[in-house]
């Protein structure tokens, strides 16, 4: 029987009319480079980046939105803002998103914020789980502004690098910040040039956003520190009468 040679062709034709179609609907959710690799299913968004892009930045918002993550092995990614949020994860006053996975195999030249945009009084981020297997420059998690709100991280896992050339090299902070499982087998550096009272990690704040920031299991098989910072990982509650 004789097989119709055009058949492949018209297939991958459909696939991507397919992939065409449902970018548009993911990137109301995420927003990037253009050339990024888009799928939705539902309310389920996933965005995977390949390439080396400079000057640009992704953007996840969308109240009820599910959304993933994956940067492959050659992505580079650094918004035009001197890397400032380039991967910006963000709600506002009672929206509610959800992050299954964020996965870096590439290089985030900048920072990675999630956190709230403005007044966040009764919303919610969920992260499930962030895994850095690459390089990311600086890491923000947390709750600004003395603002309400919650936000839980499930995993945070990193066996690659994050290196603060100057600052913290992870923060979470707020009034309810939930993390689970906190596990380094990477490196983790910050620096500090005028101040000598920041980590590499810091957990809270000493000057604002008093409340919890709570971790279940904090687990450092790696390097967490430099010659620039005071601590490697200081826990800070906000409040004198309870230490830091």
């Amino acid at each position: 029987m004789r097989t119709n040679p055009f058949s492949s062709s018209k297939k991958l034709i459909l696939s991507l009319a397919t992939i065409s179609c449902l970018s548009s609907l993911a990137l109301a959710q995420i927003s990037g480079p253009p050339y990024a690799i888009p799928y939705t299913q539902g309310n389920n968004h996933y965005y995977t980046l390949l390439g080396y892009y400079p000057g640009t930045q992704i953007e996840v918002n969308g109240n009820g939105s599910t959304n993933s993550i994956f940067l492959g092995k050659y992505a580079y990614v650094r918004s035009s803002n001197n890397g400032v949020k380039t991967l910006y994860v963000h709600a506002t006053t009672d929206e509610k998103i959800d992050i299954r996975k964020i996965l870096n195999k590439g290089i985030i030249a900048g920072f990675l914020n999630i956190e709230n945009k403005g007044s966040f009084n009764n919303g919610s981020i969920h992260v499930g789980d962030i895994d850095n297997q690459g390089y990311i420059k600086k890491v923000y998690i947390g709750i600004w502004g003395e603002n309400n709100g919650k936000i839980q991280l499930d995993s945070f896992k990193n066996s690659g690098i994050i290196y603060a050339s100057n600052g913290d090299g992870i923060l979470f902070e707020g009034k309810d910040t939930q993390i689970g499982n906190f596990i380094n087998t990477g490196i983790i550096v910050g620096n500090h040039s005028n101040s000598s009272n920041n980590a590499s990690v810091l957990i809270g704040r000493p000057d604002k956003n008093h409340g919890n920031t709570t971790i279940d299991l904090f687990l450092n098989e790696g390097l967490i520190g430099s010659n620039m910072a005071k601590y490697g990982v200081k826990f800070d509650s906000g409040n004198d009468s309870n230490g830091g």
